[in-house]
């Protein structure tokens, strides 16, 4: 996702920020070690949608995935269509392939190699950004689930990403739960980072050590500052 993210056009971003995404332009995550992933999924809650940590318990909604990663909290309901066509259409730009097989690099590619802002680019951007931010695949090949949805792709905004994030990562987690494993798909990147933000504040709480030593041992923190808000948000790299 941060290829993508660094590799488009002013044209696309204009786009990206138009149609709700804009936090997500100022996103770099580059690597995070397995153990950190581990622990923090290991830490969820999925029936109270709580992370629980020796320091405290840290409740998460959609204002909390609203905070930490910006993505738009609009009033609408993402509802998904099992028959829209717009998989197929999606599908069709990759001769010789079946849309379900369609990886994560094979899209990246896509996306990087045109600087066009037309229907196929919007598509791209979205199924890139619902698989790295809300839901993967047990697999390799990547969910074409966001195409589903009937979205007014120039119109993101109006829609609660954050909810769907929610729900999605519960659904996710108690699946891994029932067989630890498997893989987890769900929204690891926003739940790192959570963990980081709050063990990063002095101010939230008083067993910093304990966390840092749990979490974050032997791990790299860059910073990264959004600028529509005064908070500082970590991020993980190896």
């Amino acid at each position: 996702m941060s290829d993508v993210i660094g590799g488009l056009s002013e044209e696309q971003k204009r786009w990206v920020r138009d149609t709700g995404f804009g936090e997500l332009l100022k996103f770099r995550m580059l690597h995070y070690t397995h153990q950190l992933g581990y622990n923090v999924v290991k830490a969820f809650n999925s029936e109270k949608c709580t992370l629980e940590l020796d320091a405290g318990i840290i409740q998460i909604d959609d204002k909390t995935v609203e905070k930490v990663l910006g993505l738009p909290r609009g009033a609408k309901e993402i509802v998904f269509d099992e028959t829209n066509e717009s998989i197929s259409e999606w599908g069709a730009q990759f001769q010789g392939c079946k849309g379900c097989l369609i990886t994560p690099r094979m899209l990246r590619d896509k996306i990087i190699g045109s600087k066009m802002v037309d229907k196929q680019f919007k598509m791209n951007f979205l199924v890139m950004l619902y698989n790295f931010f809300i839901e993967g695949n047990q697999s390799r090949y990547l969910i074409r689930d966001v195409l589903k949805s009937g979205l007014d792709i120039n119109d993101c905004g109006k829609y609660n990403w954050c909810q769907l994030l929610v729900d999605k990562l519960k659904k996710t987690h108690m699946f891994w739960a029932g067989d630890k494993k498997r893989n987890f798909t769900g929204a690891l990147p926003f739940l790192i980072l959570h963990v980081t933000l709050k063990t990063n504040n002095i101010k939230l709480c008083s067993k910093l050590p304990f966390i840092r030593e749990k979490f974050l041992k032997g791990v790299q923190i860059q910073t990264w500052r959004r600028e529509s808000q005064l908070e500082q948000i970590t991020i993980i790299t190896r």
